[in-house]
């Protein structure tokens, strides 16, 4: 007999996740009992730091670190109250500034800026390698660790396991961005002249022109929002001073020009890919707990390739109070790439970063030759093990080719537990077929009861298998709220699964250019070229209870889905709420054994020209489609139910 497909019911594996999630918060306890309670204490003070906020406490910092390892499992280095100004290791190199050439991104002031010797600190300020049972332990809002080099990492942390970061706060100086008010637009040239606030970095900051991208965003004049309807970014080809300050930025696509007005502020980053204020590499049971976290070259968190265990807990990503700045980090809140499980990110607080919330997913491993029916030579990147679950996906058409075990690993070479026929090689993720490893992509994911507000991005992009999204708010961010999705054009995966999306609420969500098209909960599997799959690829969703509030053009779109459910949902839109068109509730494309149950539309506008939309490829019958409950009170001329499969 089938299984009724409640809410939490996938499967025995969605069962165990919660058993996985007392696990972890039983660990989390045990490493703060060993920090408080087992450990030799070594203060940063009593290897001559200083928290005054003007001397480098690095080298004593790292004294402390030495010794605390030294001292073996258990130990803990303490900082006090107070400020500490942080650096990394420096290199030095020569920056020639050209000012005739674009290719430099910028014309300066300084002439003789050119014959300078610049050094870049383009490291981190501490490095944690095979360290077991540790623990770095502030005294809460008032530690604050200062970061002087926009380019730097905090903690780069490698092969460790039993680590502990709590309780102290993060920000840079200098900052690695700046911010202005747009002063003047030349739509015909392509350009925009920007005043920069007081207190910001100038353009001629080295770390502006060795950014990775040199690109920023627009935002409204009244408030810290993105610009509704802009591209969520803006790339700039090169930039010149002028008198008094000012600077002419030039676009990488002039048509961009269309959407300044004088007014409008903007944000220039100097974001170096790959960053984060904590990069975990390759570690097991880290716990962040209670750190808040104020700017960043990259994202806040990154963890990749790491094992059971990493725990996010209370962790703030915030705009610095009274600081007047538009935006925190400059990259993601959390980024999980390539890991084992989890993570579990709980009762944390996302504001103004650059880009998304939360993003979990797989980097493909790309077949590079077929040597046999079972036996494949891929790019050896990502580390693939013995039992681990495979997808082989062909990007070109958006089609699962099979699921296999692996059963043996010699360098480049895989094994699978059975043959694979059509299997085409190539040199990159686009001529080639492309494995996700189902066993690190971070499933068992937990992220609950978080508050995801005012980012440029996505709020949760979870591009993995076997997870829970419950009880997050995620507010003005202005790409879609939640996305489960893969995107080979990335490239990213893989096809996503056994995923309970439940008691969110989403408020004024997806108002950016892209954002606008899709929806607040946006489900779908692509292929190369951003184009919808071939098939339904996308199994085994469950969104329970949401509730959405002034949706952009759709509250909830699935596309490529088998095995949905859709229970218990809300949709209200408020008088004051912008008007994008095309506004419906539900869009199903290319779906099947889809059950929609007790969804209601309070529609205070009139402007919702559907509840339901079903298209055309969606199978037919109830094999396709089953529904109940639908209640909405829309105008005159809008349809309950507009089905394309006539």
């Amino acid at each position: 007999m089938k299984k009724d497909r409640g809410e939490f019911d996938f499967s025995n594996k969605m069962k165990n996740r919660y058993f996985m999630a007392i696990f972890m918060i039983i660990m989390w306890v045990f490493l703060l009992v060993n920090a408080e309670c087992g450990g030799k204490m070594f203060r940063v003070e009593d290897y001559g730091a200083a928290s005054d906020g003007t001397s480098d406490a690095s080298a004593a910092v790292r004294k402390a670190i030495e010794a605390a390892i030294t001292a073996g499992p258990g130990s803990i280095v303490l900082f006090g109250e107070g400020q500490y100004r942080l650096s990394p290791e420096k290199r030095s190199f020569c920056l020639k500034a050209d000012t005739n050439s674009s290719e430099s991104g910028l014309a300066t002031e300084d002439d003789n800026l050119s014959k300078k010797v610049n050094t870049l600190d383009i490291g981190a300020c501490f490095y944690l390698s095979s360290v077991q049972d540790f623990t770095i332990q502030g005294q809460g809002g008032k530690t604050e660790l200062l970061i002087t080099s926009p380019l730097a990492e905090l903690f780069r942390v490698k092969d460790c396991k039993n680590l502990c970061f709590k309780d102290f706060v993060v920000d840079y100086d200098p900052l690695p961005f700046t911010q202005g008010k747009i002063v003047g637009v030349d739509t015909e040239a392509g350009t925009f002249d920007l005043k920069i606030d007081k207190g910001f970095p100038s353009l001629t900051e080295n770390w502006f022109y060795r950014a990775d991208a040199k690109w920023g965003m627009i935002f409204d004049r009244g408030k810290r929002k993105l610009k509704t309807g802009s591209p969520s970014a803006i790339f700039i080809k090169s930039w010149m001073s002028l008198p008094n300050h000012f600077w002419r930025m030039q676009l990488n696509n002039k048509s961009d020009a269309t959407f300044f007005e004088d007014g409008d502020r903007f944000v220039h980053l100097a974001r170096t890919n790959g960053k984060g204020v904590f990069f975990l590499d390759k570690c097991r049971d880290v716990v962040i707990e209670n750190v808040s976290i104020y700017s960043g070259s990259g994202a806040a968190v990154i963890s990749v390739g790491s094992e059971n265990g990493i725990v996010i807990k209370e962790l703030q990503v915030r705009c610095k109070a009274s600081s007047g700045r538009l935006i925190s980090t400059n990259a993601d809140g959390v980024h999980c790439q390539l890991n084992r499980k989890g993570p579990l990110i709980e009762n944390c607080f996302f504001e103004g970063m650059a880009d998304d919330g939360i993003n979990i997913y797989a980097a493909p491993n790309i077949i590079k030759q077929v040597l046999s029916p079972i036996k494949l030579r891929v790019t050896s990147v990502n580390w693939i093990r013995k039992q681990d679950l495979l997808q082989i996906i062909d990007p070109r058409r958006g089609v699962l080719k099979c699921q296999a075990i692996v059963i043996d690993v010699q360098d480049d070479v895989i094994t699978l537990d059975h043959a694979v026929e059509k299997i085409q090689a190539g040199k990159n993720y686009l001529d080639a077929d492309t494995i996700y490893d189902l066993s690190a992509c971070g499933e068992d994911y937990i992220i609950r009861n978080n508050n995801i507000i005012g980012i440029r991005g996505r709020g949760i992009v979870a591009q993995a298998v076997n997870g829970i999204i419950e009880n997050n708010k995620i507010q003005e961010v202005s790409g879609q709220g939640i996305v489960i999705s893969n995107t080979p054009d990335w490239p990213e995966g893989p096809f996503p699964k056994n995923i309970n999306i439940r008691n969110n609420t989403f408020i004024d969500v997806g108002f950016d250019s892209s954002g606008i098209s899709h929806a607040a909960i946006f489900i779908t599997a692509f292929k190369l070229g951003w184009g919808q799959a071939e098939e339904r690829a996308i199994h085994g969703i469950a969104i329970v209870n949401n509730q959405i509030i002034n949706p952009p053009g759709k509250a909830i779109f699935v596309g490529q889905g088998d095995d949905i459910r859709i229970v218990g949902n809300s949709v209200q839109v408020m008088q004051d709420a912008k008007n994008y068109g095309e506004n419906k509730g539900i869009v199903l494309v290319n779906c099947s054994n889809v059950i929609i149950d007790k969804f209601s539309i309070k529609d205070d506008q009139q402007i919702m020209i559907s509840a339901l939309e079903i298209g055309h490829l969606v199978e037919h019958g109830e094999a396709g489609v089953k529904i109940s409950g639908l209640k909405a009170n829309l105008n005159k001329s809008a349809n309950l139910i507009v089905d394309n499969r006539k």
